[in-house]
């Protein structure tokens, strides 16, 4: 897949409708895909929305 994008979580939680704290606390537990590039997390797209669609999508009570 060559379209794959580093997002930072900002932008990772304004294309997912979720908090930048939710972005953040799914990069550390694995719920997304992302990796650290230096001390910043870097959400790789479009395997996270993969991800998310797969599970279901993300709870109403993690949405912004």
């Amino acid at each position: 897949m060559s379209d794959l994008e580093l997002l930072p979580p900002r932008e990772a939680a304004r294309r997912l409708g979720v908090s930048v704290e939710r972005v953040r606390h799914m990069c550390t537990t694995g719920e997304l895909p992302a990796a650290r590039v230096g001390s910043r997390w870097r959400v790789v797209w479009p395997l996270a929305l993969r991800n998310i669609m797969e599970k279901g999508g993300v709870n109403d009570a993690d949405a912004r």
